[in-house]
């Protein structure tokens, strides 16, 4: 603390100074004590305080900005993307997305003929399957709504390939390669 008389350092617990003999008020002693690394460490000390589990687990406000916080990003996410059709994963395929191509190849076991599991969003009743071969000609279309069964079966050549879309929304729509076998 600095004596505003001969403007010399003293102590901080000091209620005089120590060269002239002025007299400290009580002011200018607390204000020296909220500068120093004592009254740093106190602070830290009554946030420690305040930062315990039992004050956070109490708190309802501190409760609900937890589970904001926990909610947020895929709040955000379904706000920013949507939901949109996807395939599900199941024992009897395996399944891969190509990001860049947008497509799904699907690997199945032995069996030739398997039962697909989409995840549908509410808004989606009407679906529409359609079988494309070679040089991009459709050799089979099928209508269905989203509680009929959709069956898929391995490709017969490498050009093959499904569509899936929603009749309702033209823009939710999934191609899909179909393989026996591994990767």
């Amino acid at each position: 603390m600095k004596c505003k008389k001969c403007h010399k350092k003293n102590r901080k617990i000091a209620n005089y100074c120590r060269y002239c003999g002025n007299p400290f008020t009580k002011k200018e002693q607390e204000e020296a004590n909220k500068k120093g690394i004592v009254a740093k460490i106190r602070k830290i000390e009554k946030w420690y305080e305040v930062c315990t589990l039992k004050v956070i687990t109490e708190n309802i406000f501190v409760r609900i900005l937890i589970l904001i916080l926990i909610l947020l990003p895929g709040i955000l996410s379904l706000l920013k993307n949507g939901s949109h059709l996807k395939i599900m994963d199941t024992k009897d395929y395996e399944i891969t997305y190509n990001e860049k191509k947008e497509e799904y190849y699907i690997y199945l076991e032995e069996k030739e003929k398997v039962s697909l599991k989409l995840y549908v969003p509410n808004k989606i009743k009407k679906l529409e399957l359609d079988y494309y071969g070679e040089d991009n000609k459709r050799i089979d279309k099928q209508s269905l709504t989203t509680k009929d069964e959709i069956m898929i079966e391995a490709n017969k050549t490498k050009d093959n390939y499904y569509v899936i879309y929603s009749l309702d929304n033209k823009k939710e729509k999934l191609k899909i390669y179909a393989y026996v076998g591994g990767e």
